[in-house]
């Protein structure tokens, strides 16, 4: 399994962490199932999370599935606009922030990703998350055994 850094605004970190949020919605995912770690922006400018994520769900297929529900409908054509994948967030741990500003005392030519990038093809960086990431012991685990229909294409899913 490969593991990722994403980016995440703090809002979107919150909805994760409070387990408001199983869904993460983007225009481009890896199609294979990927850990990843969350790098939050400012004001907070730190890995301060970590995701194990189901397998991509194209919302193509949500949309055959869902065209008999028209409020579900309509809020999975609003998001395929600007998304194509709904990522079930099945599982989610919060560690020890990992700041910014010691990031690049180390990788002085470290990026923040855009969207996300791969770790295993930045080893040394990747070595340095392993070996500074504490678990705390906050974890939210997501049951999609069934889903309220609330939670597809919801801003709050």
């Amino acid at each position: 399994m490969r593991t990722i850094l994403m980016s995440f605004q703090p809002k979107w970190y919150e909805q994760i962490k409070s387990g408001e949020k199983i869904y993460e919605y983007r225009t481009q995912f890896p199609n294979e199932i990927v850990d990843a770690y969350m790098y939050v922006s400012k004001p907070i400018q730190a890995i301060i999370g970590y995701i194990q994520f189901g397998e991509r769900i194209p919302l193509t297929k949500w949309e055959k599935e869902y065209q008999s529900d028209l409020e579900i409908s309509n809020r999975i054509h609003d998001f395929m606009k600007r998304r194509n994948y709904a990522v079930p967030i099945v599982k989610f741990r919060e560690v020890q922030p990992i700041e910014l500003n010691a990031i690049k005392e180390s990788f002085p030519k470290f990026v923040i990703p855009q969207s996300y990038y791969y770790l295993n093809n930045y080893p040394e960086l990747h070595e340095y998350i392993l070996q500074n990431c504490t678990f705390n012991k906050s974890t939210v685990i997501n049951d999609f055994e069934i889903i309220n229909k609330d939670k597809i294409c919801s801003l709050r899913s």
